[in-house]
This record gives C-alpha cells, structure tokens and sequence, in this order.
C-alpha cells in the first residue's frame, strides 16, 4: 500500500504543483525573452537615434538651401531677369514672358501650406538662332526652378539673318513657405 499512496502522492503532487508551476514558469521565460528582445530593439534604436538626428538637420538645410536660390511669388520680376539674361547670354532675344492670370491671381489669393511647393506655368517667346535656342533651352533644364516642358513651338521662317520665333512653355518651381505666406 506505500507503493500506490507513493505513486498516488506523487500523482498529485504532478498534476498540482510540478505543471502548473512548470507551465508558469515556461510562460515567464517566454515573457522575459520577448522583453529582452524588445529591449535589445529599443537599444539599437535609441543608438541610431543621433544619426537620424543629424540627417534630419542635413536635409532641413538642405531644403533651406533650396529653397532660398527658388524665386518668391513676390520675386516673380527677378525671375523673369533671370530668363531674360540666360536668353540673352545665347543671343536670343525675349519677345515676352507670360504666366497665366489666373495662376497669378490663385498665387495672390491662396495662402500655401508651410512647407508646400508654389509652381507657375511660364510662357518665354524667343526670337533667335536654332543652336542658341537649343542651349538655353539645355541650360534651363539645370536651373533649380525648371520643372517640365509644356509647349515647345517653332514657328515663322527663318529670314536671312536666321532668325526664327519660339515658344517655350514650362513649369516653374516657386519658393516654399516655412510657416507662413511667402
């Protein structure tokens, strides 16, 4: 009778106390593994976290940079001396620079979102030589304000002198805002 009250005894010291403290105990370590483990992941972040930090800064420089060679709303003047001294350093004359009224006026009356960028619709009608245009056209391309082509037409013959008119519509970057009205 020892034997089977033995092994009964240490039946029910199995089922009540060895497994459920066992299954406690399992729970625990996995616990403690996924703590750790999430502790290891905080630690590699936190340790990126000056890097981060300082690419942030280079890029707000950056865009500060930027943003200060683009042109204003209000600087649109300046950016249209600009057109007319780079046509003019490839021997092309500006017949006239036209940007939509209505843009214009939506510049005029829409204040932007801080950060956000302004574009105009630019018309540049040129009277000049076909190599020269080419070459303004290729160094607006590199201006930091040249978006995209809109409209590019040729027209009128070539007098004597080579002389031809052209058309060239683009979209223009303006200045972005930094927490207000540009």
């Amino acid at each position: 009778m020892i034997g089977v009250g033995t092994a009964l005894l240490l039946g029910l010291w199995l089922v009540l106390l060895y497994l459920p403290t066992r299954a406690r105990q399992t729970k625990v370590q996995s616990q403690v593994l996924a703590a750790k483990t999430q502790l290891d992941d905080y630690k590699a972040t936190l340790a990126q976290l000056p890097t981060m930090i300082q690419a942030r800064a280079a890029i707000q420089a950056k865009l500060r940079s930027s943003n200060s060679s683009l042109y204003a709303k209000k600087d649109l003047v300046k950016l249209f001396d600009d057109l007319k001294g780079k046509a003019g350093l490839h021997g092309l004359k500006v017949v006239e620079i036209t940007p939509p009224v209505t843009e214009l006026l939506s510049l005029n009356q829409l204040l932007p979102e801080a950060g956000e960028p302004q574009f105009l619709n630019l018309t540049v009608v040129l009277r000049g030589d076909y190599i020269n245009f080419g070459h303004f056209v290729q160094q607006l391309e590199q201006t930091i304000y040249f978006r995209d082509v809109r409209s590019c037409v040729i027209s009128g013959r070539e007098n004597n002198d080579g002389q031809a008119t052209y058309s060239l519509g683009f979209k223009a970057l303006l200045g972005m805002t930094m927490g207000g009205a540009s």
